[in-house]
This record gives C-alpha cells, structure tokens and sequence, in this order.
C-alpha cells in the first residue's frame, strides 16, 4: 500500500470497499470508465468527487462533462 500526500490526490478517484483509492484521475470520465470496465458497484465503492465531497452517479458525470456516458 502506498500512503500519499493530500495535495497529491487528484479531483477524482475509484474508492474500494474497504476505502482505499484504486485509482485518481483529473478526468472523470477515465476514471468511471475504470469503475465499470472492472466491475462497477460489484467491485468498488464508487467513484468519489473530492471538490463536491460526494460519490458520483451517472447523472453527476453527465452534469461534469456535459456529454452522455457510454459503458464498456
């Protein structure tokens, strides 16, 4: 496990169940795309908004990005 800095975390992340970032991005949709090709809500927790302090829907990325989401 590797332990980071806050500063270093990027706006977006794919958190796990047990609370850990799997991955973080500035770019929303990269990491819903990791979200659901690796197994969506079976696998993680979501995928979390560090500005807005809150997990993110589709309707959430849909607001962020202004452009409809495809699923793997």
């Amino acid at each position: 496990m590797e332990i980071v800095n806050e500063s270093e975390i990027k706006r977006f992340a794919v958190i796990t169940y047990v609370d850990t970032i799997f991955w973080d991005s500035d770019d929303v949709i990269e990491c819903y795309e990791i979200f659901m090709g690796l197994g969506g809500e079976d696998v993680f927790r979501g995928v979390y908004d560090y500005k807005q302090c809150m997990y993110l829907d589709e309707v959430d990325i849909l607001d962020i990005t202004g452009c409809q989401i495809h699923s793997p």
